[in-house]
């Protein structure tokens, strides 16, 4: 009975603005994985929703690296791109203490987590059923325990930095306040590591006195914190630019990359063809610049924000072959992937976009938006079934996905999971008037609350009005009518 909303309207509010990386904002997360510590996916969430919340951008190295060579070199390129390392002690798993150890020789801003009563992993070390333990099978099982990790003993060291512990690891209101409060600590650092990240690359030069000023308001424009407009951007990129030529200074890629984002932050702010045309300028100069350098993985992000351009300016054709430059040079670019397979969706190209979408999804299990895509493309081929299964994976990885719990609506056929999903979707977003009228129908298809129904639509019927939208309006008041004046038998 559902109106069920044009799932290509849907996706492109969803997917208007392309998924963008920010050079000057990742956080990188050690934890050890849940086969030692159970726990640790719901620590994980938290901490990196409240990053999102702060617009930091969490990485992690994944699970899936074929060999040592590749980790080191994936945790190398990890760590030189953060501005901040996030250390989640519990468990002390060997990658654990050598990631720490990284990030601390490479005089990053680190805050560690710990939970009270945290345990050192130590079942795991072993082979099955404890197999070079010394033990029986039921001496490891029953007699074996993970010590807890004491920090005086085994973390006196880290105490002259940022340690913090959760009092109770299954209260998710202290365990974000508690995260926020940490990062408002290290905000300072935090600042002035990203300034040092586009520092010149000679070390011996002396900085000019204002550089660094310059510099965090250059990160704050690319963050989109800073709201400038295109002549005050153009005078900050040419004040510096001024001052690098007056003090012979060669600028570190990141402040090109940085340059690059502030101009895609003005573009998404103002939403006008011309910004989205200056940002393909900006681009090839940005991305000329890299090739010179020879540092293809800053060339790889400029080709991403180029993709995003001809996407905004619906050329798909040029935003999929500027995607696919981009993976081609750096194919674990995981919002890249994302952009493609929307991109691809666009163009039709349905089961290639399902390809795309799932290579971000292996490089990020977590990412919720590359499943929520997925949905809407397997949708659009009938395959329902497994729409459903993505959209609720978007869902668990993001309860409080508002397009998620509508396109699930919309898919499912039981009336009263049509119902739940609608009643979410009305919580998260009360100012929907489609999703109103959505669950005004799914009520009306079950036949068990008439008052329900009616208030359900009136609320829309107030939205529509509201919001100028005529053509829902007119649907409202048919549905209205109809309920007030049923037909005689």
């Amino acid at each position: 009975m559902a109106d069920k909303r044009n799932l290509a309207e849907l996706q492109m509010e969803a997917r208007n603005e392309p998924e963008a990386e920010s050079s000057l904002n990742k956080v990188f997360l050690v934890f050890s994985d849940r086969n030692h510590v159970d726990y640790i996916e719901n620590l994980k969430y938290h901490i990196q929703e409240v990053l999102k919340e702060r617009k930091f951008q969490p990485v992690t190295l994944g699970g899936n690296i074929p060999s040592m060579k590749e980790y080191f070199t994936k945790l190398k390129e990890f760590i030189n791109q953060s501005v901040l390392g996030i250390v989640i002690l519990d468990g002390f798993r060997p990658n654990v203490i050598l990631e720490l150890g990284y990030l601390l020789a490479k005089g990053k801003p680190v805050i560690c987590f710990i939970t009270k009563g945290a345990e050192f992993c130590i079942k795991t070390l072993y082979g099955k059923k404890g197999e070079g333990s010394g033990l029986t099978s039921k001496q490891f099982t029953k007699d074996l325990r993970n010590p807890q990790i004491d920090l005086n003993c085994y973390l006196s060291d880290l105490k002259s930095y940022h340690l913090v512990i959760f009092p109770d690891r299954n209260n998710p209101v202290e365990i974000r306040a508690i995260v926020k409060e940490a990062l408002d600590k290290q905000l300072a650092d935090i600042n002035q590591e990203r300034t040092n990240m586009m520092r010149p690359e000679a070390k011996a030069i002396e900085i000019p006195e204002n550089y660094d000023k310059l510099m965090h308001e250059l990160y704050l424009a690319a963050s989109g914190e800073k709201k400038l407009n295109e002549d005050k951007l153009k005078e900050l990129i040419t004040e510096i630019e001024n001052l690098v030529i007056n003090n012979n200074i060669n600028l570190a890629p990141n402040y090109y990359l940085a340059a690059l984002e502030a101009w895609q932050a003005l573009a998404l702010r103002e939403k006008a063809e011309q910004y989205w045309k200056m940002l393909l300028t900006e681009a090839e100069k940005t991305i000329a610049i890299f090739e010179e350098r020879k540092v293809s993985s800053f060339a790889a992000s400029g080709y991403g924000v180029q993709g995003n351009a001809w996407y905004q300016l619906k050329d798909y054709d040029r935003a999929l072959s500027t995607y696919q430059q981009a993976v081609e040079l750096k194919p674990d670019l995981i919002e890249v992937w994302n952009n493609l397979g929307n991109t691809l969706h666009q163009l039709n190209r349905n089961e290639e976009a399902i390809t795309a979408f799932n290579q971000a999804i292996e490089l990020k299990p977590d990412y919720a938006e590359a499943r929520y895509n997925l949905g809407n493309t397997l949708a659009d081929l009938d395959r329902k079934e497994e729409a459903i299964v993505a959209y609720n994976q978007a869902i668990e990885l993001k309860p409080d996905f508002f397009e998620a719990w509508y396109n699930l609506g919309c898919t499912l056929a039981d009336l009263n999971r049509k119902k739940a999903a609608f009643q979410k979707a009305v919580e998260l977003k009360p100012d929907d008037a489609k999703a109103w009228f959505n669950l005004g129908m799914t009520r009306f298809g079950l036949l068990n609350n008439p008052a329900k129904v009616k208030e359900a639509w009136q609320t829309a019927q107030k939205l529509s009005r509201e919001q100028n939208n005529q053509a829902l309006l007119e649907k409202i008041i048919f549905w209205l009518n109809k309920f007030d004046n049923p037909p005689k038998a």
